[in-house]
């Protein structure tokens, strides 16, 4: 039978979700109660007494095995007349079947890198005493992890080797295309046997071609050389996959090391892996029983892991509709020690305006008619690296099980946005209900939460094991939509030690992330407090999506001069919506002269766009260009904690969505902005020398931490 989310396996282990299933068991994701962690369980069906005799040596073996590129076996057990179970770390990552589905080959560096780190394990496994056969190497059991590590995975099929006995038809495991005549009952098995499956790994990565199967060849060998197939292979590197591949042993390489030289490499060095793209899984997490205090806000009532009872979620299309379409994120430009700017056409300096004082009223808003571009160039979605999704459901409530629903996509980032459209549930007048993300999940109860309650109130808090966290932010929205059958739309961007969260194209809170920075997962949540579900009834949602982002904050200095354009650096990639951060070092103090500092955005060039420049007097102004070198001022105001000392720096911070903006300094939102005079798709740049006569020959603005995060 197959197991369903929730079920417990020998008292100990907590279905999460199906991996896989064949003829003879399955495998799955499961959560060690025991150890608290995810864990892998293959099940074998086979309850022959001989079956379990091979089992009980082998696995006995296998969780002995310690090596950075294998699993480790943490656990094995037999059920009398249902199965046989092995226990194994969980590998974060993407096989290298699905990255070859998705990129048609892989590049012969990358291949060489990660197939070292293999024969690194196998080359540990047949030194062993007896030696261990894997027997089951394919791209599909090869996981990259984040950090661009290949394991080796799946020791279901695992052998001891032993040259007196001949491979029994219980034990033969056949992989068309990847598995040797001899698996096939015409031999022994031994190391050689491996070769094959590595060798015939190799060329279905390097070729995108599925190898033809070994038993056919036998009659006429139809393999074409890698090399020939892809003449970007080296001959060296198709030749030695050639015989690694010979149908008979003896022509093969009778040890791994005896391959790797032929490839002509040895390395082992850890290459970055690629984006994951998963499809979705209903999860939940067990409760944890509550204290009767009585407070002003409900106890959280659950506390995070892979304990799992399966959610229903409405729409058997979610798995199946996942295209998860990998975009390349564009890289800013390196750093660099002049003034040179991405943007060709330079903007020509303003006259410097009298900005206000302290006592002055901070901020003046002028609403225009928008200027729309009508052929963007860029689609600023095309940016990101779409992760996972579009998703719709809905998540079913259970107000008895004492669990968090959630939609688990499988996807472990660090830095991304995430976005959802929710809809009510029902009104208050029937119960309460919550909404949110649990996000860099580092292991059980270890992750940051956000939530949105029924009462309009929100929380984000941070779990180091304790169910109900930390407070890092919280408030009260003015913007939710809350009648029954409403829809709102949440966004949350994660960036390094920094968050924001949105809704409904509101900045409600920037965020302080900086006690967990390490990936992990993204999942959508409700019933996250006590009382939040009603039975019966569901919380759909609707384009959830999880876009990584990858980008590198730059640094460089600004040079000064007196040529009458503005010193400005930036990709030359559009956007409309976007955050962009930035600290610039001032340089030189107020006694030495004037200076600015700061913004040009949704900028078509020339002097068609929005400028932000924050002088040394601590003033600051958001003008509209359109055309013109003086454009019409937007916004100005005093910023209370600009640093104005030579050598000092201010850390600012720039939202841009659609027609609304707001601006940080150092920390502290100075102002929302009006930006409904444009909503055209243009550059974002770091500039200085925004006012004439802000610039002092000699000097440079040095700046660093500059990045843009698109926003979808």
């Amino acid at each position: 039978m197959v197991f369903e989310a929730g079920y417990i396996l020998n008292s100990r282990y907590r279905i999460v979700k199906l991996l896989g299933q064949g003829g003879f068991g399955a495998v799955y994701k499961a959560w060690d109660l025991n150890l608290s962690h995810s864990c892998a369980v293959k099940e074998n069906l086979d309850t022959s007494l001989e079956a379990q005799r091979q089992f009980t040596r082998e696995a006995t073996v296998l969780a002995n095995l310690s090596h950075p590129n294998l699993p480790r076996v943490t656990d094995h057990f037999i059920i009398p007349d249902q199965g046989q179970y092995l226990v194994m770390d969980f590998i974060e990552g993407e096989d290298l079947q699905t990255m070859l589905e998705k990129d048609g080959t892989i590049p012969q560096e990358r291949v060489i890198t990660w197939m070292g780190q293999v024969m690194d394990a196998l080359e540990y496994l047949h030194g062993r005493s007896p030696p261990v056969l894997h027997r089951d190497i394919k791209p599909a059991n090869i996981k990259i992890t984040p950090d661009g590590k290949a394991v080796l995975v799946d020791f279901g099929l695992v052998k001891l080797f032993d040259s007196h006995v001949k491979t029994t038809v219980g034990a033969r495991a056949i992989t068309p295309g990847y598995s040797p005549p001899e698996q096939y009952g015409q031999g022994n098995t031994d190391t050689r046997t491996d070769i094959y499956a590595l060798g015939a790994t190799m060329y279905a990565l390097l070729t995108g071609i599925h190898p033809p199967e070994s038993v056919q060849r036998v009659a006429y060998d139809t393999l074409r050389p890698a090399h020939v197939v892809n003449p970007r292979i080296s001959a060296r590197v198709g030749n030695a996959i050639s015989q690694a591949m010979a149908l008979s042993p003896e022509n093969r390489f009778r040890a791994i090391h005896q391959f790797r030289i032929a490839l002509g490499s040895s390395s082992t060095e850890t290459v970055p892996a690629p984006p994951q793209a998963f499809s979705p899984q209903a999860a939940s997490y067990p409760a944890q029983t509550q204290a009767s205090q009585v407070i002003s806000k409900p106890l959280k009532k659950k506390l995070p892991g892979w304990a799992i009872a399966l959610i229903s979620v409405a729409g058997v299309g979610l798995l199946g509709g996942l295209c998860a379409m990998i975009f390349l994120i564009p890289g800013l430009k390196p750093s660099f020690a002049t003034s040179t700017p991405a943007v060709v056409v330079k903007a020509k300096t303003a006259t410097r305006t009298s900005l206000p004082t302290l006592e002055d009223t901070p901020t003046v808003f002028i609403t225009r008619t928008p200027v729309m571009r009508t052929s963007p160039t860029v689609n600023p979605s095309s940016q990101l690296s779409l992760v996972a999704g579009p998703f719709n459901g809905e998540i079913l409530h259970n107000a008895t099980d004492g669990l968090i629903g959630t939609v688990d996509p499988a996807v472990s980032v660090a830095d991304f946005i995430a976005q959802v459209d929710f809809i009510i549930p029902y009104s208050t007048s029937t119960g309460s209900w919550d909404i949110g993300f649990l996000f860099r999940e580092q292991g059980f109860d270890k992750h940051y939460r956000l939530a949105i309650l029924s009462d309009k109130t929100w929380y984000v808090t941070d779990h180091n094991g304790s169910s109900n966290g930390t407070e890092i932010a919280s408030g009260t929205l003015t913007n939710l939509n809350s009648l029954e059958g409403d829809t709102n739309k949440l966004m949350l961007v994660a960036f390094q030690d920094r968050g924001w969260f949105f809704l409904n194209g509101v900045l409600i809170s920037e965020l302080d992330l900086s006690t967990k920075s390490s990936p992990g997962d993204i999942e959508l949540a409700t019933g996250m407090y006590s009382g939040d579900e009603v039975d019966g009834k569901s919380t759909p949602y609707k384009d959830f999506n999880i876009w990584q982002t990858n980008l590198t904050p730059e640094s460089g200095s600004l040079v000064h001069d007196q040529d009458g354009y503005i010193e400005e650096y930036g990709p030359e990639s559009q956007y409309t919506n976007f955050i962009a951060t930035v600290t610039f070092t001032n340089p030189y103090g107020t006694s030495t002269g004037n200076f600015d500092y700061g913004f040009m955005f949704r900028n078509l060039g020339g002097n068609d766009q929005f400028r932000l420049p924050i002088a040394e007097n601590s003033g600051w102004e958001l003008a509209f260009h359109s055309g013109e070198t003086e454009g019409v001022q937007v916004g100005s105001g005093v910023i209370s904690n600009l640093r104005t000392g030579a050598g000092e720096s201010n850390d600012l911070i720039l939202i841009a969505l659609e027609e609304k903006g707001w601006l940080f300094c150092n920390g502290s939102l100075v102002s929302e902005l009006d930006l409904s005079s444009s909503l055209a798709e243009g550059t974002v740049v770091a500039a200085s020398g925004l006012y004439t006569g802000n610039e002092i020959p000699g000097y440079t603005t040095d700046f660093s931490n500059f990045v843009i995060i698109p926003l979808p």
